[in-house]
């Protein structure tokens, strides 16, 4: 009855139960069967706060999007090497990815080290992640000399990530977003190649003109200067100056400009 209870519990807010089960069932009370039908409000009070997401999580869950957006460019690509998806002739590149984690953005680096093996920078010490196995519904890495093993699903944007102890869904708001002919006019600046950020030219918060110089991205031994395609304030900054970034990765987020329709002068 009381496990029945939990499960049916709605009052905790996650959009499923697994992490508040995973918890009260490791709770020495219920374990012990000396848990009574008070067992929810003496232990969890008016809700259920699963543990803070640790940089371990958030960096595995990183690689394995950063993996399925391999695979989908793979299954695009004509004739190609699936060893050069992470190649660049000009150095490591770097993908940053962004979540907002409790409440807060977090950004995190990957950078390829061969091997399906990754250098992730998370805010904090950076964690080297390998894939050891993947096959569209679990995957086994290693983190840190810790073996990970979980189930994901990922449509591009959104990656939900369960292991043995915690469930994890995260959007990323920064890249593996496969640009549209009309990013730019929605204020979305791509890299349209791989290549090296050499400069960008804003902050955020700056306004900006439809045509002004946002970063400079060097490639094919040139320099190419990428513009604003919309009025509108900066909104986001998701690259990193002076690194490698691969194509199709966002640089930033122009929030366009109120509409003057309709104002009279």
């Amino acid at each position: 009855r009381l496990v029945s209870a939990l499960s049916s519990t709605a009052v905790f807010g996650p959009r499923t139960n697994r992490d508040f089960l995973i918890d009260a069932l490791g709770r020495p009370a219920f374990a012990d069967g000396k848990a009574s039908t008070a067992f929810i409000g003496e232990t969890y009070g008016e809700r259920f706060e699963p543990a803070k997401t640790s940089d371990v999580m958030l960096a595995a869950a990183a690689v394995v999007q950063h993996a399925c957006a391999l695979g989908r460019a793979d299954a695009a690509a004509l004739n190609m090497s699936a060893e050069l998806l992470d190649w660049s002739s000009a150095g490591r590149l770097e993908t940053i990815v962004e979540y907002e984690v409790e409440g807060a953005a977090r950004k995190l680096s990957i950078r390829p080290a061969g091997g399906w093996r990754y250098d992730v920078g998370a805010g904090g010490s950076p964690h080297v992640v390998a894939i050891k196995a993947m096959n569209g519904e679990t995957v086994r890495l290693v983190v840190d000399d810790h073996m990970v093993e979980a189930v994901y699903r990922d449509d591009g944007r959104t990656i939900w990530l369960a292991t043995a102890t915690r469930s994890l869904e995260l959007t990323n708001l920064a890249s593996f977003i496969r640009p549209k002919k009309d990013s730019a006019g929605q204020g979305l600046l791509f890299a349209p190649m791989h290549g090296r950020l050499v400069d960008i030219c804003v902050a955020e918060g700056a306004q900006v003109s439809k045509g002004d110089r946002l970063a400079v991205l060097e490639a094919m031994k040139m320099q190419h200067e990428l513009t604003a395609g919309i009025d509108g304030r900066v909104k986001r900054i998701a690259a990193t100056a002076g690194v490698q970034i691969a194509a199709r990765d966002l640089i930033l987020e122009i929030e366009p400009a109120p509409s003057r329709a309709g104002v009279s002068s």
